[in-house]
């Protein structure tokens, strides 16, 4: 298969809210202790993009439309749509979350696969999956693969020192791409704090201490499958709830701690599980990212996950 045939998205975007409020406003306003506010800040958080009051869907409706308006009619390119979600999607009983969003760009009557669990790694999983089910449609067609994450409440954005914005990715995968190409993906689960936060405490300190090892074990998986190793990465492109997290990671991957693209975390904060799509194509829109690049996103996840998938610009 040569680079030009290799699967990949047609078209992918990334949309955050405009409203950008301050994470310690944010934090002060609900009363949070001001070491954590300092903590929140020494990790590199500012601002972080909030769509609150509006559903999940109306974000997910926009991102949809930009990615009509860039690559032509979804209804002539999508045979089925594949959502991929961290957080626990509210939306009243019996209600499918995405019909709205879908039938503004004409999908309305397309197959929806719904994914959750592994916190901030589900996206890599469902990209998995889609890999497996692109065989079976017909050919030409595509696979919307979207990404999204709200936190309901302020109360909710704040967790193991970082804070939560909100953000949606999307794009079409399809079994020949010109860029945005995909060589790798997976993820791995060993769950050890199965509560987050209300995990005994035994069990959070383990999860930190094996985190990093279960990280890399999943990188060079995915890196050794694709016939890479990690010299050859232009970037790696983080999940970011805070900053100190990449000096250990690039210590353990032994990967020049420079070319992590965590310039944008002030600005985004914590995205759950589609922040490093979201920081990897902001890189290739800018022109940090260069044509051909190979790009590692990754995102280990609290609990027990972890993923990555390798992305060749």
């Amino acid at each position: 298969m040569t680079a030009s045939a290799r699967p990949g998205f047609t078209g992918l975007v990334g949309v955050l809210p405009p409203r950008r409020p301050a994470v310690a406003t944010l934090a002060r306003d609900l009363g949070l202790d001001h070491a954590l506010i300092e903590r929140l800040g020494q990790g590199g958080l500012r601002h972080i993009p909030v769509d609150a009051p509006r559903p999940l869907a109306a974000l997910v409706t926009e991102a949809l439309k930009e990615l009509a308006r860039q690559t032509g009619s979804l209804s002539d390119q999508v045979a089925l749509v594949l959502l991929a979600h961290s957080v626990t999607w509210l939306a009243p009983g019996g209600c499918d979350p995405l019909t709205g969003a879908l039938e503004a760009v004409g999908l309305a009557s397309v197959p929806r696969i719904f994914l959750s669990g592994q916190p901030c790694a589900i996206f890599h999983f469902a990209l998995n999956r889609a890999l497996d089910l692109l065989g079976d449609l017909p050919a030409g067609q595509g696979i919307l693969v979207i990404g999204a994450d709200k936190a309901w409440r302020d109360e909710d954005r704040f967790f193991f020192g970082s804070a939560m914005g909100e953000g949606v990715v999307a794009g079409v995968l399809t079994a020949q791409a010109a860029s945005h190409r995909l060589l790798g993906t997976g993820s791995q689960s060993l769950v050890v704090a199965c509560q987050g936060e209300d995990s005994p405490a035994e069990a959070i300190a383990r999860f930190r201490a094996m985190s990093p090892l279960q990280l890399r074990q999943v990188v060079e998986r995915v890196l050794a499958e694709a016939g890479h190793r990690i010299d050859d990465l232009a970037w790696i492109a983080p999940h970011t709830p805070y900053l100190a997290m990449w000096d250990t990671m690039c210590a353990v991957l032994r990967f020049p701690r420079e070319r992590v693209l965590t310039r944008l975390l002030p600005e985004t904060g914590h995205l759950n599980s589609n922040d490093s799509v979201y920081h990897y194509l902001r890189a290739a829109n800018e022109g940090i990212v260069r044509p051909d690049d190979l790009v590692l996103l990754v995102n280990p996840g609290f609990g027990g996950t972890w993923g990555c998938t390798l992305i060749q610009y």
